[in-house]
């Protein structure tokens, strides 16, 4: 199967349920207040939408995968995007808090269902050589989700209420579904027996190494990301105009690690944490120059995308058999991260200040750079 031949209905498919999946993550934080005066709560308690979203997601990925590993994944995923449409649709016409809180669950939990398999999904349907490449495409809706869909989904949102925002997440998911009925790729599942389980698994050298890595490069990504308005502050420049640069970094990864991911994994692991290095350098050293800034945004955006397809697909390549247990632990180690990212970035910039907590994700960045190159053959 050539580069021409790859089945682009079947992932492009899968790439826009990996877009839309981060829209329904990230929609309620552009509305936290709006939905706090709906439903009448403190801001403090409307905001555990954001936080009990990605516990759920990180609790339940390696149970869910071991518990449904046999069932094929065409079938898997559609239920997916069934349990994201209804739990989305409650919160559209929730009452109350507690209702929406409870269907707010219900999405996290779909979530980890999904990043727990997606990434390995192209590799059932897809040749070795290419199975890098189509996962690349896949995961390509994430960057896509964070740099355009989420925009236009929130201007969706401001324009006709936040819960309408709910209900085009809905229908999107049942539109996904209904086309997945032909395009979702039957692909069999795998027996958790003694040859695929997860005490073989974690015994992996590589898989324990790859998942470090993953750790380590989404911590030096998210504690300085999630202060990425104060950065921009300090920098002199717009925060929307900072994010579009790093969009355009993003987006312009995904052609880059789409063509290269299968000969160049261990190089291309290696320059998304130089360039992540060198562009928190850049900005926290502060140059006086609003161009140079905005540089070091769209190259921190070229390192910080392709960085979920680089270490799921590492991780996946150290098993032949279980790539989809390999897979969630790939992000459950990524959803850990996230989380230990807020907390040590809420501690730093109390006690170290953002210039502090820039050169602690320097310092993660080299790290894992380090990391990969003294294990090179775990890369390949």
């Amino acid at each position: 199967m050539s580069t021409k031949q790859l089945p682009w209905k079947n992932l492009l498919i899968l790439a826009f349920i990996a877009c839309i999946a981060m829209i329904s993550e990230l929609l309620p934080s552009g509305f936290l207040q709006e939905m706090a005066s709906a439903f009448n709560v403190p801001l403090g308690r409307m905001s555990l939408f954001i936080g009990t979203y990605a516990i759920m997601s990180a609790a339940v990925g390696i149970p869910i995968t071991r518990a449904f590993s046999q069932v094929n994944r065409k079938t898997y995923l559609l239920w997916v995007c069934g349990f994201f449409a209804v739990s989305n649709l409650c919160i559209a016409f929730a009452p109350n808090f507690l209702i929406a809180f409870l269907a707010r669950i219900i999405a996290g939990a779909a979530a980890g269902a999904l990043w727990a398999m997606l990434g390995s999904y192209p590799i059932g349907f897809l040749p070795l050589h290419l199975a890098g490449r189509g996962t690349a495409i896949v995961l390509a809706g994430v960057t896509f989700g964070l740099s355009v869909g989420l925009p236009l989904a929130t201007l969706f949102a401001k324009a006709f209420g936040w819960r309408m925002g709910f209900v085009l997440i809905t229908l999107l998911f049942i539109a996904s579904a209904l086309l997945g009925l032909k395009l979702f790729p039957p692909v069999d599942g795998e027996e958790y027996n003694a040859d695929n389980n997860y005490g073989k698994l974690l015994k992996n050298k590589g898989i324990l190494i790859a998942s470090l890595a993953t750790i380590l490069i989404v911590m030096a990504q998210y504690i300085s990301y999630i202060f990425i308005q104060l950065i921009a502050q300090t920098a002199g420049i717009a925060v929307a105009s900072a994010q579009a640069a790093f969009g355009v970094g993003a987006l312009l990864s995904i052609g880059i690690v789409a063509r290269f991911i299968d000969r160049y994994l261990f190089k291309l692991t290696l320059a998304i944490s130089a360039l992540t290095a060198i562009a928190i350098f850049i900005l926290v050293v502060n140059v006086p120059s609003p161009l140079i800034n905005y540089l070091a945004f769209a190259l921190w955006g070229l390192g910080f995308a392709p960085m979920t397809t680089l270490l799921q697909t590492a991780t996946t390549k150290q098993v032949d058999h279980g790539k989809a247990l390999a897979n969630s632990v790939s992000a459950t180690s990524y959803d850990l991260a996230i989380m230990l990212s807020s907390l040590l970035g809420s501690i730093t910039i109390a006690s170290l200040g953002l210039s502090g907590t820039l050169w602690i994700s320097i310092g993660f960045a080299l790290a894992v750079f380090f990391l990969v190159f003294f294990n090179h053959k775990y890369f390949t």
